[in-house]
């Protein structure tokens, strides 16, 4: 699942434009089944389950804004972001990818 642009970074040298994306193209799916888990629970143990499995801490957490909801969860180490492609009850987890040019 390739999540699209969130972030455009615009670099001018000599008057050449370059263009960056960073972008998270691989990660992991969480559901938790236990409805008695708050999202900020859910993220924890997603969270350490991912640097278990692969060895470093994930950096952005990609949500249904149903599940969302009005809550503003964000941690010093994961930027938690809505995300419609995300299933409801689901969290998508990984490390945002390198930045990439994008045009010369």
């Amino acid at each position: 699942m390739a999540h699209s642009l969130h972030l455009m970074l615009v670099i001018t040298t000599k008057c050449e434009f370059v263009f960056l994306e960073e972008y998270m193209s691989t990660g992991m799916l969480w559901h938790d089944s236990n409805p008695n888990n708050d999202l900020f629970s859910q993220i924890a143990q997603a969270a350490a389950y991912y640097q278990y499995k692969y060895g470093q801490y994930p950096e952005l957490c990609y949500v249904h804004p149903d599940t969302l909801g009005s809550h503003k969860v964000n941690t010093p180490e994961i930027s938690v972001l809505p995300d419609q492609q995300v299933l409801p009850g689901h969290l998508w987890l990984g490390v945002r990818d390198i930045i990439v040019p994008l045009a010369a």
